[in-house]
C-alpha cells in the first residue's frame, strides 16, 4: 500500500491542505518531511496515524491499491522522543515475538530465529561501527549482547542512541511489513550526526522489495542530505499564514550540511549568533572605513575562529582591497 495523495479540509493547523507525492511506485516508497518548527510536520503524521480508525480522514487520502482502506494493521508509528527505558523494553519485545512466532507458528527451531536476529543486528552494528553482537536469549527470557571484550549486557545497557536505531529499524526486519505505512516522527533523536546520515540507507535497506511506504518528518541535514530525487518535500506557510507542501526541486543527496542549512532549511546564520554579530559589525567598520578598527576587531576573533577562517578571510582581503583603493585616490 501506498498514499499518493493526502488532501485536509480542515485539522488542527491545516486547511485545504493537499500533499500529492508526485513519483514511481519506488521513489514513492519513501517520503521525507522537511520545515521549520511549526510546518506541520507531526501533526500530518498524527492525521496519517489517525485515518486508521477515521473513516472520514481515510477517504482524504488516495491509496493504492485503489480498493485498500487503511486500517490499524496498516500503520506502524514511531513517535518522537521515545522514553530510553520503552525503547529497551521495546527491543526485547520485539525479538521475543518473532522467536516465538518462529518456534510456535512456524515449527522451526529456536537456533534458527537466533541466527536470523544476530545476521540482521550484526549489518546494523557494522553499518554503525560498533564493536556489539547479538548472543542469545536466556531462559529468563533475557536478551544479551557482548561487545569486544566479552562483556554480556541486556539492551538497557545500551546507549540511548543504540537503542533508538534499533527500536526504529529492527522490528521492520523481524515483521511482515508488506502492505504498511511507517510513520518517523524526529527519528534522529539520540542519534550521533554520522549515524544520521546512514538512516535512511538502513531504512531503503529494511524495506526493499517490500510493498510498504515510509513517511519520516525530521529536522535533520544529515537526513535530508540522504534523500534521492523525488522523496523530500517542504512544509511552509504562505502569505496567508495556510500551510502548504511542495516537492523539493532538486535532491540535496550529497550536499553538504551548510548548503542543505541554507537552501532547504532556511537558516540564515550557520554561526553562533554572537559570532555572527561581530563579524557583521566588523564588515560595517570596513565599509564605513574604519579599517586599523577592523584589523582589532579581526585580531580579536581570530584565536576563536583560527585564523583559516573563511569569514575572517573574506573580511582581511576586504581591508586590503579597501586600503588599496585609498592609496590610489
Amino acid at each position: 500500500m501506498k498514499i499518493k495523495a493526502i488532501h485536509i479540509k480542515s485539522y488542527q493547523g491545516f486547511r485545504d491542505f493537499s500533499l500529492d507525492i508526485k513519483a514511481d511506485d519506488d521513489s514513492a516508497s519513501i517520503v521525507v518531511l522537511a520545515g521549520i518548527n511549526g510546518s506541520g510536520k507531526t501533526t500530518l503524521l498524527r492525521y496519517i496515524d489517525e485515518a486508521a480508525t477515521d473513516s472520514a480522514k481515510s477517504a482524504s487520502m488516495v491509496v493504492t491499491p485503489e480498493d485498500e482502506k487503511i486500517s490499524l494493521e496498516n500503520i506502524i508509528y514511531f513517535p518522537a522522543e521515545t522514553p530510553i527505558s520503552e525503547s529497551a523494553d521495546y527491543i526485547t519485545a520485539s525479538i521475543l515475538k518473532y522467536v516465538d512466532r518462529v518456534v510456535y507458528e512456524e515449527g522451526r527451531r529456536s537456533f534458527e530465529a537466533y541466527s536470523h536476529i544476530r545476521e540482521i543486528l550484526n549489518v546494523l552494528f557494522k553499518e554503525l561501527s560498533l564493536a556489539i553482537e547479538f548472543k542469545t536469549v536466556t531462559a529468563e527470557k533475557k536478551l544479551l549482547f557482548v561487545n569486544s571484550k566479552g562483556d554480556t549486557f541486556g539492551p538497557e545497557s545500551l546507549s540511548s542512541g543504540e537503542r533508538s536505531v534499533m527500536s526504529k529499524l529492527l522490528p521492520l526486519y523481524l515483521n511482515d511489513i508488506n502492505g504498511r505505512i511507517l510513520l518517523f516522527d524526529e527519528p534522529e533523536d539520540s542519534m550521533h550526526p554520522a549515524w544520521q546520515n546512514r538512516f535512511l540507507g538502513l531504512l531503503r535497506q529494511a524495506i526493499a522489495g517490500k510493498d510498504c511506504q515510509a513517511f519520516v518528518a525530521t529536522h535533520s541535514p544529515q537526513i535530508i542530505g540522504s534523500t534521492l530525487p523525488g522523496e523530500l518535500y517542504v512544509l511552509t506557510r504562505d502569505d496567508k499564514g495556510q500551510i502548504i507542501a511542495f516537492p523539493s526541486e532538486s535532491s540535496p543527496y550529497g550536499w553538504n550540511v551548510e548548503k542543505i542549512l541554507s537552501e532547504v532549511q532556511m537558516v540564515d546564520d550557520m554561526r553562533n549568533p554572537e559570532i555572527s554579530d561581530r563579524l557583521r559589525h566588523i564588515e560595517s567598520e570596513i565599509n564605513e572605513g574604519n579599517l586599523c578598527k577592523a584589523r582589532e576587531d579581526i585580531a580579536v576573533l581570530e584565536p576563536q575562529l583560527t585564523a583559516s577562517d573563511g569569514d575572517l578571510a573574506f573580511l582581511r582581503a576586504q581591508i586590503i582591497w579597501r586600503s588599496k583603493k585609498h592609496e590610489k585616490n
